[in-house]
């Protein structure tokens, strides 16, 4: 999403969904466009000339449990026709990574979106209080923290099941076996030290 105050960086399954009905609703900011997914060179192109170009932000999550509900994401939603196990995801995943377009990883999804030009970093784990710190930061003449917060209720954030349609949903860590576990230490490295994530 691109804002006159701020460029959001979506990375699939840290939600940007959420965070995007968010900052629509919030009042006398003017959106500029609305893309789902775009590169932050690709959006920051795509700003009127002389326009200044605001601070980006995005939101990370645990590697491990972003494959658990990126397969329950595409579990659930109909029109993907994928029906497969786990672990059948997991090794499309470890295909795709040797593609040619190798998007499969997070750190790939990561590069892509270029995350790395994001000025103000959040966590899932922390959705609420980031975008809390996050908005403060980058926009406090136009929104206060109980605004948010109400906001944020009100859009049912975080939620605690996701897509749970035919799904019986546990921890992500009951999901994997080793070498999966071992593949996602291997594939997102950088992303787990950076944000001291564990398994």
């Amino acid at each position: 999403m691109m804002t006159e105050r701020l460029i959001h960086i979506h990375v699939p399954r840290t939600g940007g969904t959420t965070l995007r009905h968010l900052i629509q609703s919030v009042p006398n900011i003017n959106v500029v466009a609305d893309p789902a997914h775009w590169p932050y060179r690709k959006m920051v192109q795509s700003f009127p000339v002389g326009v200044e170009i605001p601070p980006a932000i995005a939101f990370i999550r645990n590697p491990w449990d972003w494959y658990a509900s990126l397969w329950r994401w595409n579990r659930n939603i109909a029109y993907l026709g994928f029906t497969g196990s786990f672990e059948d995801f997991m090794e499309i995943v470890y295909r795709e990574c040797f593609g040619d377009w190798n998007f499969g990883t997070l750190t790939n999804a990561c590069k892509y979106l270029e995350f790395d030009q994001a000025q103000h970093v959040g966590r899932f784990e922390f959705l609420r209080d980031d975008i809390v710190r996050i908005f403060q930061i980058i926009i406090p003449d136009l929104v206060d923290e109980q605004w948010v917060r109400r906001q944020i209720a009100r859009l049912g954030a975080v939620k605690k099941s996701e897509f749970p349609n035919g799904i019986e949903l546990k921890s992500y860590k009951e999901y994997y076996t080793g070498w999966m576990r071992n593949m996602v230490a291997e594939w997102d490295r950088e992303l787990i030290e950076k944000f001291g994530y564990e398994f």
